[in-house]
């Protein structure tokens, strides 16, 4: 979770992360940087790298754009 917060103190954390199954310490860095996360989002069997998506944190989901 140290990682994450201090990846977010040099503007080099991620926008969003989306997790097939998040451990306890990933969930804790997402909430001490304000990174908005998702859990085992169903789209997940849609994504290719690369692909485009708008993460609703609060919501738990994805939107593929």
């Amino acid at each position: 979770s140290y990682v994450i917060f201090q990846m977010m103190k040099n503007n080099t954390a991620p926008k969003a992360i989306i997790c097939l199954n998040a451990e306890p310490i990933i969930a804790t860095g997402a909430i001490m940087s304000d990174i908005p996360m998702v859990d085992s989002p169903a789209e997940t069997k849609d994504l290719t790298n690369g692909t485009l998506v708008e993460v609703d944190g609060d919501n738990g989901t994805i939107e593929i754009l």
